[in-house]
């Protein structure tokens, strides 16, 4: 086995004990994502700052804007990493924009569940099962509700999508590994 091998086997057992943890304590990853969003802008900011760097050395041209924005980037993310409060503002912040999001799309559904009714008349297949999507549109109206309503549902949720979405990435970098 080559190094690249054995590094991607090493990250991929890594990334599903990690998605492993996530799904067994959704509250603490959950609590954890702004540290994640935060070191993403960080990178994000880097990243902005060597092109700049590297535009500025190769073409003799300075993107100044490009600058700003790294630079207040990372400015950003250093606070966001290192004060509390910021962090628990976009902990909340998540929370409440995807309990409105789902609120909004149970109500767009149940809006479309009448327009497909009167669309089809009842004659096509879809239009017979117009009820389908009415359905769905109230579970999805009243998840959005109870997720304003006591958003520690909607957390818990969040933590074990994330875990899930690692562990599935681990053992999809695995599969690849072992080929």
């Amino acid at each position: 086995m080559n190094l690249r091998k054995i590094c991607s086997i090493i990250l991929s057992i890594t990334m599903i004990v990690l998605g492993i943890y996530c799904i067994l304590t959704p509250d603490i990853t959950y609590l954890n994502l702004a540290y994640m969003i935060g070191i993403s802008i960080l990178f994000d900011a880097i990243g902005k700052i060597v092109n700049w760097w590297h535009y500025r050395k190769e073409n003799d041209i300075s993107d100044s804007w490009l600058l700003v924005s790294g630079i207040l980037s990372c400015i950003f993310s250093v606070i966001l990493l290192s004060d509390g409060l910021f962090q628990f503002a976009l902990d909340m912040t998540i929370v409440y924009m995807i309990a409105v999001w789902i609120l909004v799309s149970g109500i767009i559904r149940i809006v479309r569940s009448f327009k497909i009714r009167t669309l089809y008349k009842e004659t096509d297949l879809i239009g017979r099962r117009w009820w389908v999507v009415l359905t769905f549109g109230i579970i999805l109206a009243c998840i959005g509700i109870l997720s304003l309503m006591n958003p520690s549902l909607l957390i818990l949720t969040i933590g074990v999508n994330i875990g899930l979405a690692i562990l599935i990435s681990g053992c999809n970098m695995l599969t690849f590994a072992l080929m």
